[in-house]
């Protein structure tokens, strides 16, 4: 990890050096963090092409970054001078300050103290990073779970950068919790060249530190936050470039919507309508001629350059694989896609999202039961309507978890302040409204609702921090806001159900991180989170060097990353009898000691993987995880 750090520092400090980055520290911080994301992608697609996708490499790799960037620093004034500007800040509003950074450490602390524990990223965002290094590259490999092969995988880059240096995943949730701070950082920026006055740029940082989800999100694995922050962040170039024209800020663009979209699939949902906004704000300007028409079509060469360097590799590979750039079937497509864009259907999906934010115990019913009579006396639909679901609404007693967290609040924020907006707000702050609403109308348009969405809708709250803080400023009561804000941040990230740093059952978990580390992933199943321990060690324990794993579910299981991470370096893990379209990447690979089954009902006491190759059952008590032994091989157990 001190690796990657000095090496970020140091870029950050040549750009502070130069005279297109040296008028801002918090910009600058931006472009680092985008430049962390464009040389992750770099490192893991060319160690990649040679097969040499491990520590040693990636270590010199970024020693190189290291060194060739140290080489053109000349002054570390930069880092001198932050003291003065956080003493500056501190005295315009202690409340505000002090509050934003208590939460930022203390989620912090929950990420390093706290496994992994949320389901995606035990089922595939981190399983697909120990496939990669096992095989020391990134090409596509035969799995039941497919995810692994055709989601966006920047996050996964990133990350893969700590695990395989650190050879451990204690600093995997920090490139999270770092793009974290870079939304709070955007948002303070954005609100700049909105409203200039530096209250206001401060109570934006303030009000996206507070957001539940990121405070959430941001001590985990997966990529929400991460996919959040290079939206805004491609708002926040494009908003540079109309204002200042920087010459430099459309490169940025470029790279923050290839990135986006390297990161999480939704954001071509969010990034259209501020495209739109950029692209037609050009065209006007083109027909007052104050802009010339061929810089514009030079700007928008440069935006579709930089994007497709991000994405060319990761589309050809998906088509390569399904013959789609997006990896996305037709079955896909209607599984995730709203299948109905009736007005009722339509009114249904937006009720639901903006529901999922009513998720406060008692409240929660209340909201329930309204969305029930409403859909049932005045749409004339039922409530789950399976051509606009993907999963029933039900919303639970205590959304504080990383994929239910409710935004209470900053809903009611979000309302207020639109309203202020459309009477007394400036032209740019209702064009960033416009921008916000039309992202949430596509999103619910396009997605079939889902109660983890509120992880989606990160980049309308990010988006909406910089309004919401103008609104604030002269809000007659808002330093009541304001502790609302504080008390809702600070007990949010004490008290996260599965990750609480004060445990307080039964509102939080009743594991904590004083227990052992590989007892953390299943804070809601103490026991068979015993009973994957107890496994684990059977298989460490056992002579079976070469794992087959084999699954029912396409989605994946949660207990196939802790085994893998555990037994990492001791043993090798091959999926096996692949039924769907990865099937064509099996290659010739050792036989099996041991055939891993994560299913709850096995059909026989024998598996047979081919006519020669036939596995018995062997007891063990690890719930749905049924291991088969090569008749070749004894279990020492």
């Amino acid at each position: 990890m001190i690796l990657i750090l000095l090496a970020l520092i140091s870029i950050f400090l040549v750009l502070s050096r130069t005279e297109v980055f040296s008028t801002s520290v918090r910009y600058n911080f931006i472009i680092t963090l985008q430049i962390f994301g464009l040389l992750s992608l770099v490192s893991v697609e060319a160690l990649s092409y040679f097969n040499i996708l491990n520590a040693t490499t990636v270590r010199i790799f970024w020693a190189v970054i290291l060194l060739g960037s140290v080489f053109f620093v000349q002054s570390f004034q930069v880092l001198r001078d932050l003291p003065k500007k956080i003493t500056a800040l501190w005295k315009q509003d202690k409340l505000l300050l002090s509050a934003s950074l208590m939460i930022l450490t203390l989620t912090f602390f929950v990420g390093l103290l706290y496994a992994p524990i949320t389901y995606d990223s035990l089922s595939y965002h981190l399983p697909r990073i120990e496939f990669w290094i096992q095989h020391q590259n990134i090409s596509y490999y035969a799995t039941q779970t497919d995810r692994n092969l055709y989601q966006p995988p920047l996050a996964e880059y990133m990350v893969l950068q700590f695990r395989i240096i650190d050879n451990a995943d204690y600093f995997d949730f920090f490139v999270q919790w770092i793009f974290g701070l870079g939304s709070c950082v955007i948002a303070s920026l954005i609100a700049s060249l909105i409203a200039s006055d530096k209250k206001t740029q401060l109570i934006a940082f303030f009000v996206t530190a507070t957001i539940p989800m990121l405070i959430l999100q941001s001590g985990t694995t997966q990529n929400d936050l991460i996919h959040a922050f290079f939206i805004s962040a491609a708002f926040l170039h494009f908003l540079l470039d109309i204002r200042e024209g920087r010459k430099t800020t459309i490169i940025w663009a470029g790279l923050a919507i290839g990135q986006a979209i390297l990161t999480k699939g939704t954001a071509y949902i969010f990034l259209m309508p501020i495209c739109i906004w950029w692209g037609l704000n050009r065209l006007v300007e083109v027909y007052q001629k104050r802009f010339l028409f061929s810089k514009l079509v030079f700007q928008i060469l440069i935006l579709v350059a930089f994007f497709l360097g991000n994405i060319l590799t990761f589309y050809a590979r998906n088509y390569e694989y399904i013959g789609s750039p997006l990896g996305v079937s037709k079955d896909l497509y209607y599984h995730y896609n709203n299948q109905s864009h009736s007005l009722a259907d339509m009114v249904s999906v937006i009720s639901r999202n903006v529901g999922l934010h009513f998720g406060l115990p008692g409240l929660h019913k209340v909201t329930e039961m309204s969305l029930l009579w409403f859909h049932e006396h005045i749409l004339n639909q039922p409530l789950n309507n399976p051509a606009t679901s993907f999963t029933h609404f039900d919303l639970p007693l205590l959304a504080s978890t990383e994929d239910t967290v409710s935004c209470f609040l900053h809903l009611i924020l979000i309302i207020m302040t639109s309203i202020y907006t459309i009477r007394k707000g400036n032209a740019m702050s209702r064009i960033l409204l416009a921008i916000i609403g039309l992202s949430f109308l596509v999103f619910c348009y396009v997605v079939k609702f889902q109660i983890w969405h509120i992880r989606l809708h990160l980049p309308i709250f990010l988006l909406s921090a910089p309004l919401i803080a103008i609104y604030l400023n002269q809000f007659k009561f808002k330093y009541i806001a304001f502790i609302l804000l504080s008390i809702s941040g600070i007990s949010y990230a004490v008290f996260t159900f599965g990750r609480p740093l004060i445990k307080f059952p039964p509102l939080t978990s009743e594991i904590y991180f004083t227990h052992p580390r590989n007892t953390h992933y299943y804070t809601f199943e103490t026991e068979y989170s015993k009973k994957i321990n107890s496994f684990i060690q059977f298989l460490e324990e056992s002579p079976y060097k070469t794992i087959g794993i084999k699954t029912d579910d396409p989605y994946g299981n949660d207990a196939l990353y802790p085994i893998m991470y555990e037994l990492r370096g001791k043993k090798t893990f091959i999926p096996v009898q692949v039924t769907n379209e990865s099937k064509k990447y099996q290659v010739d690979s050792p036989k099996p000691d041991c055939v891993i089954y994560f299913t709850p009902y096995p059909p026989y006491d024998f598996l047979t993987l081919n006519q020669h190759d036939k596995y018995h059952r062997i007891p063990n008590n690890a719930g749905n995880l049924i291991i088969f032994v090569s008749n070749n091989l004894k279990s020492n157990k």
